[in-house]
């Protein structure tokens, strides 16, 4: 059951949909303020830490310096504004995924591995270690397990899957490893 709201056009003819599961996630987990406050200072830490040293180093070099030293520092500053807008307009997929993960912790059908696929961007290893800090991960166990699942991270993006329905298998091979699964009836004429 699509919900068919246009929920973001970033061009004339591109609009992305949301459907039904995203829109149960949004309504299932709601946050205080001082959660949303946490959540938006720790996702965001990155960007704001470039902003001020963006805003600093050229603000210091202006005021003590010849303007040799601070344009050249201006224009780089600007980049690294990008960067960090970049960073934090990410701000709402994270809280996102982090409600997501809280409502299957809710449902108890969390396993730690579910945030594999969110350890390959530095940016978003940030969500896994709270999404484990909410589900009780010791401090020292959450830090092994984020360093495992950014190797897993690694290798799953560079995979490369067959799907065979009329052998009934599939076949993957990460890193010159091939691996070969089984499909069951119903994933044969499923899909």
């Amino acid at each position: 059951m699509m919900n068919e709201r246009p929920e973001n056009c970033s061009s004339p003819g591109q609009c992305l949909t949301r459907d039904e599961a995203f829109y149960e996630v949004e309504r299932a987990i709601t946050f205080s303020r001082r959660q949303w406050l946490g959540y938006f200072l720790s996702y965001n830490r990155y960007a704001l830490l470039i902003l001020l040293l963006s805003l600093a180093v050229p603000t210091v070099l202006f005021l003590f310096f010849r303007w040799y030293f601070w344009v050249p520092a201006t224009l780089v500053a600007l980049r690294a504004l990008y960067w960090a807008w970049h960073i934090a307009r990410q701000y709402p997929k994270k809280l996102h995924i982090t409600k997501k993960m809280a409502l299957a912790q809710q449902n108890r059908t969390f396993q730690n591995d579910d945030i594999v696929k969110y350890c390959g961007d530095p940016c978003y290893r940030v969500v896994a270690h709270q999404v484990l800090a909410q589900a009780r991960v010791p401090a020292g166990e959450r830090r092994r397990l984020v360093r495992e699942y950014v190797d897993q991270a690694h290798d799953l993006a560079h995979a490369l899957v067959f799907v065979d329905r009329e052998k009934g298998r599939v076949v993957t091979i990460i890193n010159g490893v091939k691996t070969e699964q089984t499909l069951t009836p119903q994933e044969m004429t499923n899909g």
